[in-house]
């Protein structure tokens, strides 16, 4: 059972030490959805350049945090799971929760993603 993240920022909008409390957040996130999970959990940033983001024709303002989580997880634990991904964001990053987009899909699928 296993818990990754790939977060799709707009650059220079969240700085280093947001993005090392975001990490944290996240973290505990994973480690409250899996219990016995105690490795590292894998967090990869992205910055979407300026100029290449918008939002109904301005610069985007919006984050998106894909999760990969275990495809057992039930939905009830998935929306706890992502609210409090939304939640945490909102706070670090004074960002409208209209601003973050958190997924949590099943790790099978983002396996198969990558192939």
């Amino acid at each position: 059972r296993m818990v990754m993240f790939r977060c799709l920022i707009q650059a220079g909008q969240i700085d280093d030490a947001q993005r090392e409390k975001l990490n944290g957040h996240l973290t505990a996130a994973a480690r409250e959805l899996c219990a016995q999970f105690n490795e590292p959990v894998p967090i990869t940033w992205v910055e979407v350049a300026e100029g290449f983001g918008f939002t109904a024709g301005k610069p985007s303002r919006s984050s998106v945090v894909v999760s990969a989580i275990p495809d057992e997880t039930p939905q009830e634990d998935r929306v706890v799971f992502m609210k409090r991904i939304c939640d945490a964001w909102s706070q670090e990053t004074g960002c409208s929760i209209n601003d973050v987009v958190a997924t949590a899909v099943n790790v099978s699928l983002a396996a198969r993603a990558k192939t």
